[in-house]
């Protein structure tokens, strides 16, 4: 963690104090930041909250836990490992021709053709 990281969490978590008291003791701050929280915020530090970025207040019902997970994970497929397996071969004869010729662009040998391909692989 760096310096500046390090004071921008420590002026958060100042900023968040002073929220914190504020609330505890003005209704009407209170009630701001219940229904309309980034307006409240943003008049209270002097800038705009960024658009992207949700604040919520919620009011003291007992445990309140709030969990951020990480981005979701589909595990599907991409658009070239469904091509290589609705096409059967496709991708195994891009690998072919990567392995036995040197590469994508070697110009050496003319580019196989599909019988020559099958032959090869029975």
């Amino acid at each position: 963690m760096t310096t500046k990281q390090k004071t921008t969490i420590s002026a958060v978590t100042a900023r968040v104090s002073e929220i914190r008291d504020r609330a505890a003791k003005d209704t009407q701050f209170r009630q701001d930041l219940l229904t309309k929280p980034s307006a409240t915020i943003s008049t209270f530090i002097g800038t705009q909250v960024p658009s992207d970025v949700t604040i919520r207040f919620v009011e003291n019902e007992g445990a309140d836990l709030t969990v951020v997970l990480p981005d979701f994970d589909s595990n599907e497929l991409s658009d070239e490992e469904l091509e290589a397996a609705a096409g059967g071969c496709g991708g195994l004869i891009d690998r072919f021709r990567d392995d036995k010729r040197g590469g994508p662009g070697d110009t050496k040998e003319p580019p196989m053709q599909q019988d020559n391909i099958d032959k090869t692989l029975i």
